[in-house]
C-alpha cells in the first residue's frame, strides 16, 4: 500500500528541511526509516540532492557500464537538424609523435535507435584508429563526449 498525500507531503518536508538544514543524506535517511517512512535509497538520494541543491555529475556517461544502454537522463535533445535519431560525440585526445603536438578531435556516430555505452566506445575505436593512421597521431584517450536525441525518438 502507497503512501497517502499527507504522508507523503510530510516526507517530502522532512527531507526538504533536513537537506536545508545541511543534514547528511545517510543520516537523513536513517531518521527517515526510524520514523516508519519507507523509500527506495536511489528514490530517496535522487530527492535529497534536488532540495540540497546538488548538482548532477557532470561526466555521468563515462560512468554507465558498457554493457547497458546510456540513460535517457544522460541525453540531452538536438539542437538543429539531425538525420537519425540518435547522436553521439566523441571526444579523441591526440598526440603527434613527430612534433609532439596535442590534439583534441570531435567525431559523431548516427543511430536510429539507442546504442549501449560499449558499441559507442567500439565504434569509436575504429573511427580514431582510421583517423589516427591517416593523420599520423597517437590517439591518448578516448570517451564520449555528448549524447543526444531528436524530438519524438523512442527510447
Amino acid at each position: 500500500m502507497g503512501l497517502t498525500t499527507l504522508e507523503a507531503y510530510q516526507r517530502d518536508t522532512f527531507i526538504k528541511s533536513s537537506a536545508i538544514a545541511g543534514v547528511g543524506a545517510n543520516e537523513t535517511l536513517r531518521q527517515l526509516r526510524d520514523s516508519g517512512f519507507k523509500m527506495q535509497r536511489q528514490t530517496f538520494l535522487n530527492t535529497y540532492r534536488e532540495y540540497a541543491g546538488i548538482p548532477k555529475k557532470e561526466n555521468a556517461i563515462q560512468y554507465t557500464p558498457k554493457k547497458y544502454y546510456i540513460s535517457e537522463s544522460n541525453h540531452t535533445l538536438a539542437t538543429g537538424f539531425i538525420s537519425d535519431n540518435f547522436r553521439y560525440t566523441i571526444r579523441y585526445d591526440t598526440i603527434n609523435p613527430s612534433t609532439g603536438e596535442s590534439f583534441t578531435r570531435y567525431t559523431r556516430i548516427l543511430s536510429s535507435k539507442p546504442l549501449r555505452y560499449g558499441a559507442i566506445l567500439d565504434e569509436a575505436e575504429l573511427i580514431s584508429g582510421a583517423a589516427a593512421y591517416w593523420n599520423g597521431e597517437e590517439v591518448i584517450q578516448t570517451k564520449l563526449h555528448t549524447a543526444e536525441y531528436a524530438e519524438g525518438a523512442e527510447f
